[in-house]
């Protein structure tokens, strides 16, 4: 098994000198399973760069598994090129409050309530 942190900061993506060592990105892991499987863990501003290494390569299928909905979790996936690629096969998990769950459309994941305390960490009581 292979794991690759293409994200790890919390709440806003940043970027100045103290955080060249281990990136600004939001919540983004891939994960290679031995068997050649690949499971995305969280959409933050990091899957981006996952998904331009993607398009490098022969489509094929993956597992996007969403732990929750906040903005630093979700906010990479308008960017995600393979979502767009009709010839990748993507299964997208979440909790049942999310907007995607297994089996839905590419539907975007944004919507009129974005700003919601269910998006929006800011909007929580």
């Amino acid at each position: 098994m292979e794991i690759r942190i293409w994200g790890v900061r919390g709440s806003v993506p940043v970027s100045s000198p103290e955080t060249l060592r281990y990136g600004g990105n939001t919540t983004c892991l891939e994960v290679r399973t031995n068997a050649g499987e690949r499971i995305i863990l969280d959409a933050g501003t990091g899957i981006r760069a996952l998904g331009e290494a993607m398009m490098r390569e022969e489509p094929g299928e993956c597992v996007l598994l969403l732990s929750h909905r906040h903005w630093d979790h979700i906010q990479g996936l308008p960017f995600f090129a393979p979502l767009f690629d009709p010839r990748w096969k993507l299964t997208i998990y979440g909790s049942v409050k999310s907007c995607v769950t297994a089996g839905s459309s590419r539907a975007p994941i944004l919507t009129s309530d974005a700003l919601t305390s269910s998006f929006f960490l800011a909007c929580q009581n």
